[in-house]
């Protein structure tokens, strides 16, 4: 009995081996395509693109619940339209700063339509009233998936401390916020709720519904796997 079990440990030593060195091989291969992918992919002056905007060009937050990623750049690419889109250092996607002696400022809050979804730069609602009215300053403080309830937020946070007198708000209301504010389900977004004494309370979404970790600082960082994580939809 003694003698088998040695013969199977000494036929098992080789084995083990031999599978140890092919998945080094393949591992070697894996790391070796990647960086070529990823050589390919910058010489030939790939710009990342993006499917989806949770996890890809908007990121959690604690009272929001998601925002644009500040001085994001990439393409939004589905198979309706294929756009640019670059935020600004607070995660917003127009800012019109006409000239330093205007004194006045327009800020519009709203969703997908005031942030112009599938529209290109130029071509968005701020982008139009700034042109017709050369002496406002124009700042958009619009996002997608937005409703009332985080327009409201928005306000507290960005505009209320800065606004003045001849400054005007012009909110962008549409039929789906209604239901945008007060469904659990909304896109990561904080919703609204009765409490058993009548209160308005605000439910927050816990930040671990968003895309983290390796997989998105490598969408994030790498163009070879963000090319790769666009062709499936991720």
């Amino acid at each position: 009995m003694n003698e088998i079990r040695t013969k199977t440990q000494t036929t098992s030593q080789p084995r083990n081996r031999k599978l140890k060195l092919i998945l080094l091989a393949l591992s070697f291969g894996v790391m070796v395509s990647f960086v070529c992918g990823e050589l390919i992919f910058r010489v030939i002056g790939y710009s990342p693109e993006f499917v989806n905007p949770s996890g890809s060009f908007h990121q959690h937050d604690p009272e929001l619940g998601f925002i644009g990623k500040p001085k994001f750049s990439g393409i939004f690419h589905t198979t309706d339209f294929n756009i640019p889109v670059s935020y600004n250092q607070h995660g917003f996607r127009h800012t019109h700063k006409q000239n330093s002696s205007t004194e006045r400022t327009l800020y519009i809050l709203g969703d997908s339509y005031g942030w112009g979804w599938g529209v290109k730069p130029g071509k968005s609602i701020s982008d139009y009233i700034a042109t017709e009215f050369p002496n406002w300053n124009v700042i958009n403080y619009s996002l997608p998936g937005y409703g009332t309830l985080q327009q409201k937020m928005v306000f507290d946070r960005f505009v209320q401390a800065n606004l003045k007198n001849d400054d005007a708000v012009m909110i962008l209301h549409f039929g789906n916020d209604f239901d945008d504010n007060v469904r659990k389900t909304a896109d990561n977004a904080p919703h609204a709720y009765l409490s058993e004494t009548g209160e308005v309370n605000i439910s927050l979404p816990p930040p671990e519904r968003w895309s983290s970790g390796l997989k998105q600082k490598l969408k994030d960082t790498s163009y070879f796997y963000n090319y790769l994580a666009y062709v499936i939809n991720y």
